[in-house]
This record gives C-alpha cells, sequence and structure tokens, in this order.
C-alpha cells in the first residue's frame, strides 16, 4: 500500500499526473502506513526537518529516500532498483 502511494506521490510531483490528492499529503501517508505495517511509533517522525515534506528543497529526493526506507527491510531488491534508477537516497558506497 505504501508504495502505491509513494508512486502517486512521485508522479504528481514531477508533473506527470494530475490528481485532487497532493504529493505530501500522499507522502505522509506512504510514512504513516510503512510505520504502521513495521509497527514502529510515528510520534514526531514527520516533523523532523529531514523528512517533513514542505521543507525539503529536492521533493523527488525526499520521496524516494523514504521509500527507499519502507522496503528496505522486506523488498530490498526494488529498494536497490529505486536507488539505481533515481540515485536516491544518496548513499555511500
Amino acid at each position: 500500500y505504501e508504495e502505491s502511494l509513494f508512486l502517486r506521490a512521485e508522479a504528481l510531483a514531477r508533473g506527470w499526473a494530475t490528481s485532487n490528492d497532493q504529493p505530501a499529503t500522499l507522502y505522509n501517508d506512504a510514512i504513516r502506513a510503512s510505520m504502521a505495517r513495521y509497527g514502529v511509533p510515528l510520534g514526531n517522525y514527520l516533523t523532523q526537518p529531514t523528512v517533513e515534506y514542505e521543507k525539503q528543497p529536492n521533493k523527488i529526493r525526499a520521496i524516494i529516500t523514504q521509500k527507499y526506507l519502507s522496503m528496505f527491510g522486506t523488498n530490498g531488491v526494488e529498494a536497490w532498483t529505486e536507488f539505481r534508477r533515481t540515485g536516491f537516497p544518496e548513499l555511500t558506497l
């Protein structure tokens, strides 16, 4: 579920799609869904300076980085594919 939300947020942020939804809403909902899946308390995660969507200068980087984190533990191949496709997150290899 969260992957589809991240995909929709990216499509809107890139201007590839139109919708009544906002990328920030989809991004935040995707993070909430990911945290719920793993049983991680959300706390103030969404308001962290490196996470809060509206404060990110590069919205695509923010979306893909959170998408990568959401898939890393359960779908490493897809997470790696996202990294290769976009270059995000910026990893030190």
